[in-house]
């Protein structure tokens, strides 16, 4: 699921959070009016979720496969989780947002506290991660010629 693979979520204690977390965190947006200027989305965002904390960066793209769809981020985890409790379903523009934490820190926060690594390097590590896994348990499994004995032939 979603939430188990956040580095930041609700279910975590303030102790368990490094202290990268604690410095900030970001809110996904999804289901917002695509048909709004996105300046004009941008300070509305910016003011719905001023309440909750200061708001370092909204963050939205125009390609269309991310239309609709914005990361704001928030100066700490405890206003981000505030603001997802509170503004799910909240109506913005004539659609009801959909309000989650985002898997990630957004750029703009780690750039900030210095633990930012570039998209291509994080890819990168994933994979490797990745294939290493792969080669533990190809090596801990045993081979299926050595799990079943071998029939001889009679003549």
């Amino acid at each position: 699921s979603r939430d188990e693979q956040s580095p930041i979520s609700e279910r975590h204690e303030p102790s368990e959070m490094t202290a990268a977390q604690s410095q900030g965190a970001t809110v996904y947006v999804r289901n917002l009016n695509e048909r709004v200027k996105l300046d004009a989305m941008k300070a509305a965002l910016r003011t719905a979720f001023a309440p909750f904390g200061e708001v370092v960066d909204v963050n939205m793209r125009t390609a269309f496969r991310m239309r609709g769809q914005a990361f704001v981020s928030l100066e700490s985890v405890e206003a981000a989780v505030k603001a997802v409790a509170t503004m799910a379903g909240f109506e913005l523009f004539g659609k009801f947002m959909d309000v989650t934490l985002a898997r990630e820190r957004s750029d703009t926060l780690t750039k900030a506290d210095g633990t930012f690594i570039p998209r291509e390097r994080r890819r990168e590590e994933a994979l490797a991660a990745e294939e290493a896994v792969k080669e533990e348990e190809a090596a801990a499994a045993p081979t299926e010629a050595a799990a079943e004995p071998m029939e001889v032939a009679s003549s």
